[in-house]
């Protein structure tokens, strides 16, 4: 935790409180996951499932998933952006 959040509060990335929030968000989720008996009755057996059967399709989709998690999904809202410019460039032509 150290390791990520205080490089970034040294550097001006976030304030404490963005940190802290985050913190308490993160935290929270974790335990209402843990806690969940939905998840692991309807959730988690049905995901296994696919690995179980196709894992060969499942783990490029969810290291897709996590990489565009993990950039914010840069690559996604730009590919988007362009193709709106490029929607809306057309449209006023026409």
């Amino acid at each position: 935790t150290l390791w990520i959040c205080l490089p970034r509060l040294y550097l001006g990335f976030h304030y404490l409180s963005d940190v802290l929030v985050g913190a308490t968000i993160g935290l929270t989720a974790s335990l209402a996951c843990v806690h969940a008996q939905w998840l692991r009755t309807k959730v988690a057996p049905r995901t296994l499932s696919i690995v179980n059967r196709s894992p060969q399709v499942f783990y490029p989709l969810a290291f897709l998933f996590m990489f565009e998690i993990g950039s914010m999904f840069m690559s996604t809202r730009e590919v988007v952006r362009t193709l709106l410019h490029f929607s809306s460039v057309i449209a006023h032509r026409l």
